[in-house]
Order: structure tokens, then C-alpha cells, then sequence
């Protein structure tokens, strides 16, 4: 019985990943509920503590860079998991007027931004700089904060397209 209970969660939680990889779905329900998705997945396996806000009214930008943008942002979460030893995770979304605001922040172990955005054996540093490049594809600006100790922040900043009424 044990076993079966573990296969089924196994299986739920491979379907889940399965659904949030899908390019198609993110379209489908946008980038906020998305990222919101996939973020109450990884709280129910007890791994993370997140603070999830969204604020302003979701506007829409293209499904290029949402797509883009919700992978950049499964780079930073796979990051966090991975490395940061983080007991706690916030992530905030804002739709400003003209800007789209994804910020993501931990209180991990924290890292030496430039000396892992300069190694080129490790993931981690393939894995910065796939950050990096993505956003530069769709436009967006990066800010990325760290340290040894201090946890890690990381804002990213998209040009929202202008409104249909202007």
C-alpha cells in the first residue's frame, strides 16, 4: 500500500512537471498563473516555503515572451532547488503601466554572480548565462544580486507593449 502511495504521488508529480513544460499551456493560461502553478506545486513538496504576490492587471505580451519569460524564471527556481540551500523563497509579479516586474528572491546560501557568469564548466555558469541570453532575446533586463551568506535576488524588467487605446 505504501509503495502504491508513492508510485501515485511519483506519477502526479510527473504529470505535473509534464503540464508545466508544455509551451502550449502556458500560452493557454498566461504567464501569472503559470509561474502561481508551478510555485504551489514545489510548496506541496515541503521543500520551499513561498510568498507568492501579483499586482496591477495582467497585460498581455506576446506567447514568445512569456514562454521565455517562464522559463527564465524555471532556470532561476531550478537554480534555487539546486544550489542555494534556501529554506524560503519569495516571488512577486507587477504590471506596471508600460513594464513587466518578475522579481525572485531567496535566502539561501547566496554565490559569486561574476565568477559563476565566468565559469564555463559548471551548470551553474551554463545555466546564468541561458538566464542572461534568454532575456536579451525578448528584450528584458536583468538584475541580479548575490553574495556568499546573503541569498540571491533577481529582477527581471520587460517592456510591455503599448496599450490598444493609446
Amino acid at each position: 500500500k505504501e509503495a502504491r502511495n508513492i508510485l501515485n504521488k511519483a506519477m502526479m508529480n510527473l504529470a505535473n512537471l509534464t503540464k508545466s513544460l508544455h509551451s502550449d499551456r502556458i500560452a493557454h493560461i498566461g504567464l501569472a498563473e503559470s509561474i502561481h502553478f508551478e510555485l504551489e506545486s514545489i510548496a506541496r513538496t515541503g521543500l520551499l516555503e513561498i510568498e507568492y504576490q501579483s499586482s496591477g492587471i495582467e497585460q498581455s505580451l506576446d506567447d514568445q515572451k512569456n514562454i521565455v519569460l517562464f522559463r527564465i524564471f524555471q532556470e532561476n527556481l531550478n537554480n534555487i532547488l539546486k544550489h542555494s540551500k534556501a529554506k524560503r523563497v519569495q516571488v512577486a509579479l507587477n504590471y506596471l503601466e508600460d513594464t513587466f516586474v518578475m522579481n525572485i528572491v531567496d535566502d539561501g546560501v547566496g554565490f559569486n554572480i561574476e565568477e559563476k557568469k565566468k565559469s564555463t564548466s559548471s551548470a551553474a555558469g551554463v545555466g546564468l548565462k541561458s538566464i542572461f541570453n534568454r532575456a536579451k532575446l525578448i528584450g528584458a533586463t536583468i538584475d541580479m544580486k548575490s553574495a556568499p551568506g546573503r541569498g540571491t535576488s533577481v529582477t527581471i524588467q520587460v517592456p510591455l507593449p503599448p496599450s490598444k487605446s493609446e
